[in-house]
């Protein structure tokens, strides 16, 4: 199954064969555990998918594979999520959330302009879908594990 990444999650990278953090990743950038924390720079490389593959490209060249073919040296990489900071802005009304993700599958089937822009938000929410019945019409309505939302709060792993 393909990894779920989302651009606006917070993950930690850690090597699968010891556990080892190797740094964090803060809304699709990369930054290795012996950098300074910082706003913009430096930073050590940025979180990118590509066909088959969800990568980090490397700031000095280079990358690290996360999901897609092994690496030459066999060294498995894995994201965690990490819990946001309260004070983070991002969509978190559950109200305003279904409002917005609706709106968003509606202008997508209209082809209206702005889509993309309202997708983006949608997805950077601090949401996932319902593990049960992953808001299908039939489902959602009688679900007991999102209450009939379709979606439940971000799960962290």
């Amino acid at each position: 199954m393909p990894y779920r990444f989302k651009p606006a999650a917070h993950y930690l990278l850690v090597r699968v064969s010891d556990g080892h953090v190797l740094g964090r990743v803060l809304r699709g950038v990369y930054q290795a555990s012996d950098s300074e924390p910082c706003n913009l720079a430096p930073y050590t490389g940025i979180v990118e998918r590509t066909e088959g593959s969800l990568r980090i490209r490397l700031r000095a060249g280079g990358y690290l594979v996360i999901e897609g073919p092994e690496p030459a040296e066999g060294e498995r990489l894995q994201l965690r999520q990490i819990p946001r900071p309260a004070g983070e802005r991002h969509l978190d009304d559950p109200d305003v959330y279904r409002a917005w993700r609706d709106l968003a599958v509606y202008m997508g089937e209209q082809a209206l302009p702005g889509h993309d822009l309202l997708r983006l938000r949608v997805s950077a929410a601090p949401y996932d879908p319902c593990p049960a019945c992953n808001d299908h019409y039939g489902f959602a309505e009688g679900c007991t594990i999102c209450n009939g939302l379709g979606f439940v709060p971000e799960v962290v792993i």
